[in-house]
C-alpha cells in the first residue's frame, strides 16, 4: 500500500493481518513505519506480518 507511514493505512494493515486476509507490502521508510506502530499500540511486525519496501533507497523508485 502507498503511504505505509500513514496512521490509516497502518491500522487497516493491522486488521487485514488480524483477519488473515491479505499479506500487506507497505511503501514507506522502514524506522518511520516501526516507530509509528508501536507509537499506535499495533501488533504487527514488518517481516512476520507485512513487507516494507523502502522507496528511498528502492531502485524501482
Amino acid at each position: 500500500m502507498a503511504e505505509g507511514e500513514d496512521n490509516r493505512v497502518l491500522h487497516a494493515t493491522q486488521e487485514l493481518v488480524t483477519l488473515g486476509l491479505a499479506e500487506p507490502i507497505l511503501i514507506g521508510r522502514p524506522s518511520v513505519i516501526e516507530m509509528r506502530i508501536q507509537k499506535l499500540g499495533l501488533h504487527i511486525q514488518a517481516g512476520r506480518d507485512f513487507e516494507v519496501v523502502n522507496n528511498e533507497n528502492d531502485p524501482r523508485f
